[in-house]
C-alpha cells in the first residue's frame, strides 16, 4: 500500500507487471509493464514505494506514478527500505547502502567489507543499523 493505491505485481510471458488498484473500492487505474521478472517488492517507505527486476532496475512510485527508475544496481536488496528525509534509504545483500531523494537522485552510496542481512533501521538523526550477513551490527551515517 501506498497512498490511495495498492499495487500487485502480475507473472507475463516475458516481464512481470505491476498493477495499480485504487485502495477504496480495489478497481484497477493502471499498470507498469516491467523490464523482466520481479526479483524484490513490492515494499513501501513512507509514501515512495519499490520494487527491483533481475536485470537490476529499482523502480520507485507514489500513489499515482512511477516516479523514478535507477540502476542498474549490482546486488539485490535486502530486508526492508526506511523512509528517510523524504526519499529512501535501501541496502544490497552485497553490501552497498544507498539513499535516493524522492525523484531517484542518488545522494548517499557506502560500501561495507561484508554482506548484510537486514535493511537499513534510523535509530538516530542520519544514523542507520544493519545487520551483516554474519550477525555484525553496522552503524552507517547516510546524507
Amino acid at each position: 500500500v501506498v497512498g490511495e493505491s495498492i499495487y500487485a505485481p502480475v507473472r507475463g510471458s516475458e516481464g512481470d507487471v505491476l498493477r495499480r488498484f485504487a485502495l477504496a473500492d480495489l478497481t484497477l487505474q493502471d499498470q507498469v509493464e516491467l523490464s523482466g521478472r520481479l526479483l524484490w517488492g513490492p515494499l513501501s517507505a513512507g509514501e515512495i514505494g519499490l520494487v527491483m527486476t533481475d536485470q537490476g532496475e529499482l523502480i520507485g512510485f507514489d500513489g499515482r506514478q512511477t516516479r523514478f527508475t535507477a540502476g542498474p544496481l549490482a546486488a539485490p536488496l535486502g530486508g526492508k527500505p526506511t523512509a528517510f528525509e523524504g526519499g529512501v534509504v535501501v541496502a544490497t545483500v552485497n553490501g552497498e547502502v544507498m539513499h535516493f531523494d524522492s525523484d531517484g537522485t542518488l545522494i548517499t552510496k557506502l560500501r561495507l567489507p561484508e554482506t548484510l542481512g537486514t535493511g537499513p533501521v534510523l535509530f538516530s538523526e542520519n544514523r542507520f543499523i544493519i545487520c551483516g550477513g554474519d550477525g555484525t551490527l553496522h552503524v552507517v551515517a547516510v546524507q
